[in-house]
């Protein structure tokens, strides 16, 4: 008489962070009625082969060692799997039990991973797209993000507020009504029905000003060239340097104007 052979296919499903195991309930029966066997030796042999218990092994490595997590009652024939980290693939693979013949052989090993938390969005950038908007963009998140959140600072170590959302897989975002030759600092969190991602890396840029009306003229003199013209000099506006210019005195028109350094 053989010993138990090996129990048949499981499969696995990924539910929130319990992977389920479905185990067919199969426990081979070895002996069968021959010419010189009773009906009733049959009958014996089918209830010695039929399992008691199931256990189940989980590892972290399909190579490496497992380690007994639950047992299952004859005729249930699934388990969940509880206390697991996020993000995380898990191994299994489940063996028969009953007391007249021992333990089966191994299943074949099967995976699930558990959901969690988006990972972090990536290479966050920032560019002033006029005076008064700045254009974001980021690399996509990993585990199935819902939502992306746009959070803003004019202080790079705190003071942040959300001031958009964006909807997966969409990656940019444009924030507008800012005020002008103003530095502004951004990250970005991504969201799914498991919780947000941690913090971005934060970006910035600085939001430039309109044309500026020239600064007004300095350390201006007026002194008589001869007798039909006067010149006058000062400091050019918005510049370090001077000039002069020369007014016709009977019509006080500028007819010229000499830079100096």
């Amino acid at each position: 008489m053989e010993y138990l052979g090996v129990i048949g296919h499981i499969r696995s499903c990924q539910c929130k962070q319990r992977p389920v195991l479905r185990i067919p309930r199969r426990f081979p029966v070895m002996l069968r009625p021959s010419s010189g066997h009773k009906p009733d030796r049959f009958a014996v042999a089918q209830e010695r082969e039929r399992p008691e218990l199931y256990y189940v092994f989980r590892s972290e490595d399909m190579g490496g060692s497992y380690d007994t997590v639950g047992t299952v009652m004859d005729p249930d024939t699934s388990y969940e799997d509880g206390g697991l980290r996020s993000n995380t693939t898990y191994f299994y693979y489940v063996t028969a039990w009953n007391q007249a013949r021992g333990s089966s052989g191994p299943s074949d090993s099967v995976s699930a991973r558990t959901y969690g938390r988006p990972t972090v969005p990536g290479d966050v950038t920032a560019e002033a797209v006029d005076t008064s908007r700045i254009g974001l963009q980021w690399r996509r998140s990993g585990n199935e993000p819902e939502l992306y959140y746009v959070f803003r600072s004019e202080n790079l170590g705190g003071g942040y507020d959300t001031v958009g959302t964006v909807a997966d897989p969409d990656t940019s975002y444009e924030d507008g009504g800012l005020r002008s030759r103003t530095t502004y600092f951004y990250y970005v969190t991504a969201w799914n029905t498991w919780g947000s991602s941690d913090t971005s890396g934060h970006a910035s840029a600085t939001t430039p000003g309109p044309e500026d009306p020239p600064t007004v003229p300095g350390d201006v003199t007026a002194e008589a060239v001869d007798t039909s013209r006067i010149g006058c000099s000062g400091a050019g506006a918005g510049t370090d340097r001077s000039y002069t210019m020369y007014f016709d005195r009977r019509t006080w028109e500028g007819v010229m104007i000499r830079w100096g350094r």
